[in-house]
């Protein structure tokens, strides 16, 4: 009896030891088509992590972006200068405390 609590305790620490932050918003939403491009895309993550590199893809132009805050943080906000008229792929990466690696992507359709 004492060896499956002892298991059952394992694998229940040991789930939440695999447990990474995501990202739980962004805005504007990704698949959004708006009127005019934004100042600002905000992330927002469960989680501390330390945004390291966003980049937009417009057509066969990338463009790095800049953001705030630089130290680790739950939300940012990216400025959205490089969007442009049609399809813009924003891309993200940023580490974890845990040390992962975390990237994604938001789509936004700029359509005035």
């Amino acid at each position: 009896m004492k060896s499956l609590f002892v298991i059952l305790i394992l694998i229940f620490h040991s789930g939440s030891a695999f447990a990474h932050t995501e990202i739980i918003a962004t805005i504007p939403a990704s698949g959004s088509i708006i009127k005019s491009a934004p100042d600002t895309i905000s992330l927002t993550f469960a989680d501390n992590v330390k945004l390291t590199k966003v980049i937009v893809i417009n057509g066969s132009k990338t463009k790095t972006l800049s953001f705030t805050p630089r130290q680790k943080a739950k939300s940012y906000k990216i400025a959205a200068s490089g969007l442009s008229v049609g399809r813009n792929e924003i891309q993200w990466r940023a580490l974890a405390e845990d040390g992962h690696i975390l990237q994604g992507k938001i789509l936004i359709v700029v359509r005035p």
